[in-house]
Formats: structure tokens, sequence, C-alpha cells
């Protein structure tokens, strides 16, 4: 089994003249990376996808513990894969027992292909904040987020910065949820 990472992540959904706000202080230029998801709509607080990103593959698997407002607890794990791999469980599907041998889950079906979202990432330093900036793409549907891993105290700190800003704080799904939404298959 492979290490698992926690992450304490803020996630804001923004307007779009909101994402122009925060993207005109960006130093950077997004990078692309695109999500192929698999299906765990039995269970929405687990998610496996094949993350293409800078010409590596990576499967992951993701549990979220809790979600508490804007802030989402969460396990991952992944393990690098190949082109090779993602089509063929692009063509087919994603073996359960290769997927629990891997991650400690317990799926009891393979996972069906269910398709693809694109982020446009920008990842830079805001005000002291090393924060997320996305832009994401399902079959033409846009949505923006703001992304930032750190402490309670930390999120505090960036989520009042932003409210200064006038920078409304809404509630954000998971990436997840947003590409199932866009599907409609949810």
């Amino acid at each position: 089994m492979n290490e698992v990472f926690c992450e304490n992540e803020l996630k804001i959904k923004l307007s779009p003249a909101e994402y122009d706000l925060i993207r005109s202080y960006a130093d950077k230029q997004p990078t692309s990376q695109v999500n192929h998801y698999f299906d765990t709509t039995d269970d929405l607080s687990r998610m496996v996808r094949i993350r293409v990103k800078n010409g590596k593959y990576a499967l992951q698997y993701k549990n979220r513990n809790s979600v508490k407002g804007n802030v989402f607890n969460c396990a991952e794990q992944g393990i690098e894969v190949d082109k090779e791999f993602l089509q063929n469980a692009i063509g087919g599907c994603l073996d359960k027992d290769f997927v629990n041998k891997n991650f400690g889950s317990d799926f009891a079906k393979n996972l069906r292909y269910l398709g693809c979202a694109e982020t446009q990432r920008i990842k830079f330093n805001f005000f002291g904040f090393e924060i997320e900036l996305d832009k994401n793409i399902v079959d033409g549907k846009i949505d923006f987020e703001l992304e930032y891993e750190s402490t309670d105290d930390k999120i505090a700190q960036l989520t009042q910065l932003l409210e200064q800003m006038k920078i409304k704080i809404k509630q954000s799904a998971s990436k997840l949820e947003r590409f199932l939404k866009a599907k409609e298959i949810l």
C-alpha cells in the first residue's frame, strides 16, 4: 500500500469576476492537468481518478474524512501509471482488486470510466498564502475555484483577507461532484 497524505483544504467557488481579480495578482501562467474520473457514485466521499499532468500519469484515490464549511479534510494516495494504463482503463474499466490492493480500499465492483475534466491551474503566492486558482472545464461548462491547503488558523487568515477584498465566500463542492453535475450523472 502507498503512503497516505492528509490534506486540509479550503475550497471557494468563485465568480468569473472574482477569478479575474485574484488572477491579476498571479505572476505565472496556468498549467493544464486532465482528471479522468471513474465511477464511485455509490459513495461520493471516495474518488478515483487518473491525473495527467506534465506528461505524467497518476492513479489517485481520495477519501474524504470530513467537510466543515468550505474546508475539506481528505486522505489521498497515488501511484504512477502510464498512458497505456489510462487507455486500457478508458476502454474498459479499473479493476477493483488492483485499486483495493494499492489503496487499501474496499470497492465491490470494477470502476467504469465516466469521462474527463480539464483544470487550468495557477499556483502562486497571494499575499503570503500559496494558493491554487483553478479554471475547470467539463464538456464546455466552466467553473472557477480557489484552493488553499493549510492549517485551520492560516485558512481563517486567508478567508479574512478575501472578505476584505469583497470576495464572497461561497460553498464549493468537490471537483468530482461538480464533474458529475456537469455530465448530468448526479
